[in-house]
């Protein structure tokens, strides 16, 4: 008598198209695996760092031997991939935790081990998304050149431009806030902007508040003293800049030049102003004041702030505004190996 044989396969316990965030499903696999193996008799108890890098660990593993089971294997028969694979130039290899990770000549580099070999992830996989959107979310909605640059930093994502334009473009809170308008023509670069000098040497400001000397010493103090300040022409600019220069006439009596010679130059700051009612004028300043306020609307909308919470706000966009590419890449891979320069590279 023939008997029908079914194999049937047995269900996930965590099905990873259930979740919308990377952190929540890290956080959920972690207590599945406290409960698995019994640490905890009270699964109440907060997750560890290390709790949550094992999980991330354990769907790592579970990715690659989805997406690169082939790989996966040859390597751990010690042989070397065929010269068509699209990950030989990449060289993989596995690691201590049997991680698939991009190999090179770094591995004497004073680096992170993350940064010397980064790990090798496929963009079509749901968790590749997830973790693209986290980031995207983390970096308070930035673009995708800074979410691009930040992962690869620690991992090799295949098809990663592709993937991260996806998410950085289907984000609902980014299309809400700022829909697609008609382009506005920008003008002409001014001659400070093109020519070479050093950092913070030319600034522009875009400030309305009667704290606006104090604003301007705490930049001194932090970044060093400007040569020029382009602004708006404002009525409280044009006040400022009186007081400026009643302030650089007392910079330069000598009963307090010793004393304020550490804070700044005795030379008095050239202020130029924008055309009146010509705000478009100021382009390269303003692109940046429309990046701050890109953040601001995306991660403070309505919610009213105090000064600590508004200053801590300010400090995390400043780091994602510095933190951004000058310019791209001109390499079109996904992984040139070479990190995007930033102004943050750039010390007083």
């Amino acid at each position: 008598m023939p008997v029908n044989k079914t194999n049937i396969l047995p269900r996930a316990v965590i099905d990873i198209n259930r979740y919308s965030s990377f952190i929540r499903l890290m956080r959920f696999t972690a207590f599945i695996r406290r409960v698995v193996n019994k640490k905890y008799l009270f699964t109440s108890t907060p997750q560890t760092v290390d709790e949550l890098h094992k999980a991330e660990t354990w769907w790592f593993k579970k990715v690659q031997s989805e997406m690169f089971s082939e790989v996966i294997a040859v390597l751990k028969k010690g042989k070397q991939l065929s010269n068509k694979h699209y990950l030989k130039p990449l060289n993989p290899f596995l690691d201590s935790e049997g991680l698939l990770r991009v190999g090179g000549r770094l591995s004497q580099s004073q680096l992170e081990f993350d940064s010397r070999h980064p790990l090798i992830l496929h963009g079509k996989h749901r968790l590749t998304t997830l973790l693209v959107e986290h980031e995207h979310k983390r970096l308070c909605h930035v673009g995708p050149k800074l979410v691009l640059g930040t992962l690869q930093q620690r991992y090799h994502i295949i098809s990663a431009r592709k993937i991260v334009r996806k998410c950085t473009r289907e984000c609902v809170i980014c299309r809400r806030i700022f829909p697609k308008v008609s382009a506005q023509l920008m003008s002409q670069l001014p001659k400070e902007r093109v020519n070479p000098s050093f950092a913070s040497e030319m600034v522009s400001v875009d400030y309305a508040a009667e704290a606006f000397v104090a604003a301007l010493r705490r930049f001194v103090a932090r970044r060093g003293k400007p040569r020029q300040i382009w602004s708006d022409n404002a009525t409280c600019f044009t006040r400022a800049n009186k007081d400026l220069k009643d302030f650089y006439d007392y910079l330069k009596e000598a009963e307090t030049r010793a004393t304020i010679a550490n804070f700044c130059s005795t030379q008095a700051i050239q202020w130029k102003f924008s055309p009146p009612t010509g705000p478009h004028h100021g382009s390269v300043w303003e692109n940046g004041v429309k990046a701050c306020k890109y953040h601001l609307k995306r991660i403070v909308g309505e919610t009213k702030l105090n000064f600590e919470e508004l200053t801590t706000c300010l400090c995390q966009i400043e780091a994602c505004s510095n933190s951004r590419p000058i310019a791209a890449s001109i390499n079109s891979n996904d992984d040139d190996g070479i990190a995007p320069l930033t102004l943050g590279h750039f010390p007083i």
